[in-house]
Order: C-alpha cells, then sequence, then structure tokens
C-alpha cells in the first residue's frame, strides 16, 4: 500500500534533485519517510489487531490457530519493506538505478539462503525469520542514499572560487 500510495514521490524527487540544495531534498525525503512510516504504522498496527479476526472469517478456526502465531512476523517484514518504500523511490529519482538493482537482488539472495537453511532447521518460524531479514534489507538503500545526500551538500567551510573572483591576468 504504501508503495501505491507514494508512487508521485518518484517525478516529485526527480524534478526537485536537478533544481534544488540537498538540504531542501533531505528536508522533502524525512517529510517522505514521516508519512511513509505513518501509513505502514498505521497498517501494520491494523493487521495485528485484527488479523485475526480477519483471517477466522476468511479460513476458520484451525488455520486461525496456526496463522496467529506467525502473523507478527509476516507484518513485521513486510513492514520494513513499506518503509524501505520511501528511499527506494528516492534513489531511482537520483538515477541511482544499479545501486537499488544490486540491494534488492542481494538481499533475495541471502533471504533465499537463509529461507533454506532456517526452514530445514527450525521450521515455519524460519520462514518467517527468513521474512524479517529480507524485510530488513530493504532498509540498506537508506544508507548510500543518506551516503549521496551527505556527499552533495554544501560544506559551509568550503572555499569556492568563480572566475570573477580570480584576480586580473589569470586564465
Amino acid at each position: 500500500l504504501s508503495a501505491s500510495g507514494l508512487h508521485f514521490l518518484f517525478p516529485l524527487i526527480s524534478r526537485r534533485a536537478s533544481d534544488t540544495t540537498s538540504s531542501s531534498l533531505l528536508s522533502l525525503l524525512a517529510k517522505s519517510m514521516a508519512c511513509n512510516l505513518l501509513l505502514v504504522t498505521i497498517i501494520s498496527t491494523a493487521l495485528l489487531v485484527f488479523g485475526g479476526s480477519l483471517i477466522r472469517l476468511w479460513s476458520g478456526g484451525a488455520i486461525s490457530a496456526q496463522s496467529l502465531t506467525i502473523l507478527p512476523g509476516v507484518v513485521l517484514g513486510t513492514a520494513f519493506m513499506g518503509v524501505g518504500v520511501t528511499g527506494t523511490y528516492a534513489m531511482q529519482a537520483l538515477g541511482k538505478f544499479r545501486t537499488v538493482a544490486l540491494l534488492n537482488i542481494g538481499g533475495r539472495i541471502c533471504a533465499l539462503i537463509l529461507l533454506v537453511y532456517l526452514l530445514r532447521h527450525i521450521g515455519i518460524q524460519g520462514v518467517i525469520l527468513a521474512r524479517i531479514c529480507y524485510g530488513a534489507t530493504a532498509l540498506l538503500v537508506y544508507i548510500p542514499l543518506l551516503h549521496y545526500l551527505w556527499l552533495s551538500r554544501p560544506r559551509p567551510n568550503a572555499v569556492t572560487f568563480g572566475v570573477e573572483d580570480l584576480p586580473e591576468g589569470q586564465p
């Protein structure tokens, strides 16, 4: 839901990235992140509170009893992925498609290996743990994003010279 609800971020950040300062862009991203976090928190809380009842209505008592033990892990893994949406859209808007792709592929490979291993050793709880770890890898996109924004912002002590600042006779 957060990916669908925040689909406007990609064009907005793309447009602003070319004609704004990194502090302004960082402010936009902070607001977007706060909205996304609020959306994910509300939906996740609703799923945790009403999920058991919905599962009982949908599938009956036998399945709902088993499902309630894994519901919090499934919701947490999905919430992590939802929170990563803002960072993913921002990185793509800044033209960092390769970084996003490598993080996604790497996260899926690690999750698959972890899934196979944990499923053999601890069963369905291992699947849930692998799901949480995969969701957490979606948050890794914020590391290169913040690094990019930090490196692109002007330093207050930096000295820059334009052509008009050079002494006369200097090229």
